[in-house]
């Protein structure tokens, strides 16, 4: 009897154990489905990124067959119904008074929240290079039109539809992925899963960031039009006037002082330079051929050797 009920405490433990281990190994298994979800996630991810670009090939002109993914990716976006615009002007007036001109561009602006990202002036000539909110930018250019007679104006408009939806697509698929793997951190059960998550986190963030940037410069391209604006004043001319006797005489007397202005000048430069060089001229002929004459004295001595 006794060992009939140490074989059945051996028999319940051993299946206690094997449960455990089971369960141990349900994790594990747990483990690898969600990596493995996460994985298939980022094949997903990648394989819309690839249609977003075939979708920017068909979109500029590109003339392929493209997949029913990309086709379902472009109806999505909608982009025909959303267009994301940036719009720049280049405009060029001639107007009465610069100065008046620049104080009513000044009250245009602030009327409109716009601002002038960088100015330039000039003599006859004023540069503005204003950004508007694309919501006042035809109202304000027609204003800021009537200014004056106007010398030249170009628009141009980039269509960067596709472009803003394939960088917020791709933001905000990182974004999730990064909200999966940080959930996913405390699930890790070593250091080396931690630390291939960790890594993994870092790069998104990276990309995250990049990605933002890029974002957020073209939403501000894309919300504030350009205006590229050029004011020149009038050029004022005078016919030829037939000069008087007193304008005569000053440039008289003018050519006259600049004469003696000059002959000073050469005084002076034959005073500095000429006198110098007088003097080493006459002190070389001096000790040369006069009175102590060396090289008649060298002369003298080779004619008495020869003979």
């Amino acid at each position: 009897m006794m060992k009939k009920y140490v074989l059945f405490i051996s028999i319940l433990c051993l299946l206690l154990f094997a449960f455990v281990s089971c369960g141990g190994g349900g994790g594990k298994e747990a483990y690898a489905a969600d990596y493995e979800a996460i994985a298939g996630r980022e094949r997903s991810v990648s394989y819309q990124e690839m249609s977003r670009s075939d979708t920017a090939f068909a979109g500029s002109g590109y003339n392929s067959e493209m997949p029913s993914e990309s086709a379902s990716a472009a109806q999505a976006l909608n982009v025909t119904d959303n267009r994301k615009l940036i719009k720049t002007t280049n405009l060029i007036l001639r107007v009465d008074d610069l100065n008046e001109a620049a104080e009513t561009i000044g009250a245009i602006m602030q009327n409109y929240g716009a601002y002038s990202s960088s100015t330039q002036i000039e003599e006859n000539r004023q540069t503005y290079y204003i950004r508007v909110p694309e919501s006042s930018y035809e109202t304000m250019l027609d204003q800021v039109n009537g200014l004056g007679k106007v010398s030249r104006r170009t628009d141009s408009i980039e269509d960067a539809t596709l472009q803003y939806y394939d960088l917020e697509g791709r933001l905000n698929t990182r974004k999730e992925l990064l909200q999966t793997y940080q959930s996913y951190l405390s699930k890790a059960d070593n250091i080396e899963e931690i630390l291939s998550v960790e890594k993994k986190i870092a790069e998104l963030q990276n990309e995250i960031d990049m990605y933002g940037s890029r974002f957020t410069q073209l939403v501000n391209q894309i919300d504030y039009a350009s205006i590229i604006l050029t004011l020149y004043g009038t050029v004022s001319g005078y016919g030829y006037q037939e000069p008087s006797i007193w304008d005569r005489v000053k440039d008289l007397f003018s050519g006259y002082g600049d004469f003696l202005s000059g002959a000073l000048i050469v005084i002076i430069q034959i005073i500095v330079y000429g006198i110098p060089v007088l003097i080493a001229v006459t002190l070389a002929f001096w000790l040369l051929f006069g009175k102590i004459g060396l090289l008649r004295k060298l002369w003298r001595l080779a004619a008495k050797k020869k003979e």
